[in-house]
């Protein structure tokens, strides 16, 4: 199962109490992925879920909420995605009465217009805000977490995808509110609201409800942390490994210039000893030669530099 169908399945598994917050959750779905029609001279609204249970619970809202029956439900396959479909159609005498009320259509003077906006009356309590938000997510939101194979390579990625600019940029504004940073970008025809940050998404998360969510991002969070310092000590050992090899066959090749311009010799004992126990111990660190010699280490570093500039003179 991916990620993005068990949050949408921790989101739908806390039912909500308050009429005020189906309401608002219906009116997120449907402003997710309906389509307007007119039958009939009359208007009406399909919009789509991917989940039979998510089906079974709109018709129960609309039933509790406005006593009206869901009649028409299409299963259909969504070929792109390997899933199963859910088309259910809102028509009928009080379709605009509905769509009215949850606010995808205003009254505009006499006439009924398409609403451009999606945050009004319905969405001005906080509870009403957050259940709406959730029925957008469940209806056009996605995302991808760091697997546990490879923590390492994976980023983190979270949308929703809205058909126009306005309804984004709202759901931009709403979310940065509740410190939920996230932008915009149009792709193929469609605008994106995507969150990159494993901290925002990990807000957005608590923001929606979805605690079990949140406690398994924090803990990818820890894991890639962990895999980061151990890579960065890797790399930082790997470095000073490099830095000791360059810095040892530099002062091996300045006491072998010395012996050839036979000046070795003629150095003080500690130069002497220091260049001898440095050509037989080639694989030892700067510490441990020092504490071969009973010297500091700087005393060593010392001698070791003296021992190249003699070698260049």
């Amino acid at each position: 199962m991916n990620f993005s169908k068990t949050l949408k399945q921790e989101i739908l598994s806390k039912r909500i109490k308050d009429n005020c917050c189906k309401k608002s959750f219906l009116a997120g779905l449907m402003r997710g992925t309906g389509q307007l029609f007119i039958e009939d001279d009359q208007l009406g609204l399909d919009f789509t879920v991917y989940d039979e249970n998510l089906a079974s619970l709109c018709a129960e809202y609309f039933r509790v909420l406005y006593d009206y029956e869901i009649r028409e439900v299409s299963v259909g396959n969504d070929h792109l995605n390997n899933r199963e479909i859910f088309e259910i159609s809102i028509k009928g005498e009080k379709a605009t009465e509905i769509l009215t009320d949850l606010e995808v259509l205003v009254l505009d003077g006499e006439e009924v217009i398409v609403n451009t906006h999606l945050y009004g009356e319905l969405t001005k309590k906080e509870c009403c805000l957050k259940s709406f938000i959730k029925g957008l997510f469940v209806a056009v939101g996605s995302c991808t977490l760091p697997s546990n194979e490879d923590l390492a390579s994976t980023g983190y990625h979270a949308q929703f995808t809205f058909s126009h600019e306005i309804p984004a940029e709202e759901t931009e504004r709403v979310l940065s509110k509740y410190d939920i940073t996230s932008k915009t970008t149009k792709r193929k025809g469609q605008v994106l609201l995507y969150i990159k940050s494993a901290e925002q998404i990990k807000n957005l998360f608590a923001f929606l409800g979805a605690s079990l969510a949140v406690l398994n991002i924090t803990d990818l969070m820890i894991s890639r942390e962990m895999i980061n310092n151990t890579n960065r000590r890797t790399n930082c050992d790997m470095g000073n490994v490099s830095r000791q090899i360059e810095a040892t066959m530099k002062q091996i090749e300045a006491i072998k210039i010395l012996q050839k311009k036979n000046v070795l010799s003629t150095l003080k004992q500690e130069l002497q000893l220091t260049a001898k126990l440095r050509l037989e111990k080639q694989d030892m660190s700067v510490i441990e030669l020092a504490n071969l010699l009973g010297v500091s280490k700087s005393c060593l570093n010392h001698r070791l530099k003296k021992l190249i500039e003699l070698s260049k003179q």
